[in-house]
């Protein structure tokens, strides 16, 4: 990378800005190879695999016992990646 003049250090607001890609962002595949090691990037991906949209509907969230109130945030967080993260651990 640094013989194409690119940074290989990542500033904090750099990792803000990283972790609020959101699904469908080009540079999200590229992200999620670096922070999943198992993904072989030589392969196609979809990235639904890793970020399954399916599980986010609402009657899917009700099923698994998130409020009413809360749904809309939840489908918000699966859209997200770091947001993602935190309620998958939740």
């Amino acid at each position: 990378m640094s013989r194409r003049g690119k940074s290989l250090s990542f500033t904090g607001d750099g990792i803000n800005e990283l972790v609020e890609l959101q699904y469908g962002d080009k540079q999200l595949f590229a992200l999620l190879v670096l922070l999943f090691p198992f993904v072989d990037a030589w392969n196609h991906f979809h990235i639904d695999h890793v970020f399954p949209k399916s599980k986010f509907t609402k009657i899917k969230l009700k099923n698994a016992g998130v409020n009413d109130d809360k749904i809309e945030s939840f489908q918000e967080y699966g859209q997200r990646l770091a947001k993602f993260a935190i309620v998958r651990g939740a």
